[in-house]
């Protein structure tokens, strides 16, 4: 027998269209099984029948697919379709668009949501072995430009509430799962901090606004490593980033309103001396 991906042509597919149409007897009322229940008896004997497959009686238990077998798969089910009842159809209306669920359809979500318990998962942490598999497969995939695109233009004239765009800030803030990288600048700092045994904290969120890159409890200091280029140095990068320093100088009033004192050094004030610039902080 021939093997190989077939692609019916748009009369075949018409030609059988025709054909099947007044033969859908599975489905709904038609199905001899339509309102009716297997009786527990039949039920054991289904389950006894399926025993001699199960678990390590399968032929294929332990086993894995290679991957030149997985590609064979695909590529042999490529074309091919689900039953009319579970296709998705590109451009047709959603069955329950415009429909509202009943009281009752809301009450058993509910109770169904309540048995589990909502946010179940809030706070829950994933372990680095987790985290790893997430990021082997999503390594798999690659966003296209077109993809990229069409995500960007998805979001193009949203208008976005002061109130929406004040929780999002905060949560980003507070995000336990966010990780930082230190910088060359930040570094510096932190060797010259530790030399004169000055106790800090790094990467510390405050007041809501703003995650402080060194944050000194005893004195109640905040010392900030400002990158040139993303900060919008006046110096080196005047025109780059706009809006920074104003941003900036927004998290730093809330900050000195709060009762810390801030301290921002560009990156080549540490770089020339970071001695001096912790200086500045004790003088």
């Amino acid at each position: 027998m021939p093997t190989g991906v077939y692609k019916r042509t748009e009369e075949t597919k018409k030609r059988m269209s025709i054909s099947q149409k007044g033969h859908s007897g599975l489905y709904g009322e038609k199905n001899p099984m339509f309102g009716k229940h297997h009786s527990e008896k039949t039920r054991q004997k289904m389950s006894e029948a399926s025993k001699p497959r199960n678990g390590e009686k399968n032929p294929f238990f332990g086993k894995k697919h290679s991957e030149e077998t997985k590609k064979k798969i695909s590529e042999s089910n490529k074309g091919e379709h689900h039953s009319v009842r579970t296709e998705f159809k590109k451009g047709l209306v959603s069955w329950n668009k415009g429909k509202k669920l009943s009281k009752e359809q809301k009450s058993r979500l509910n109770l169904s949501g309540l048995e589990k318990g909502w946010g179940w998962n809030k706070g829950v942490c994933r372990s680095d072995e987790v985290k790893q598999k997430i990021s082997s497969k999503l390594k798999k995939y690659k966003i296209t430009d077109s993809h990229r695109k069409n995500l960007s233009n998805s979001l193009k004239g949203r208008i976005f509430s002061k109130e929406w765009l004040q929780k999002n800030r905060e949560w980003q803030i507070n995000n336990p799962n966010r990780k930082f990288k230190d910088t060359g600048i930040e570094l510096k700092i932190e060797e010259e901090l530790k030399k004169r045994r000055i106790i800090y904290q790094k990467q510390i969120p405050l007041c809501k606004t703003a995650i402080v890159d060194f944050y000194l409890p005893q004195n109640n200091i905040v010392i900030q490593a400002d990158g040139c280029y993303w900060h919008n140095c006046p110096i080196h990068h005047p025109d780059h980033y706009l809006g920074a320093r104003e941003r900036d100088f927004k998290k730093d009033i809330v900050l000195t309103k709060n009762g810390f004192k801030v301290y921002r050094f560009w990156e080549h004030e540490i770089n020339e001396s970071v001695k001096e610039c912790v200086n500045k902080v004790f003088k």
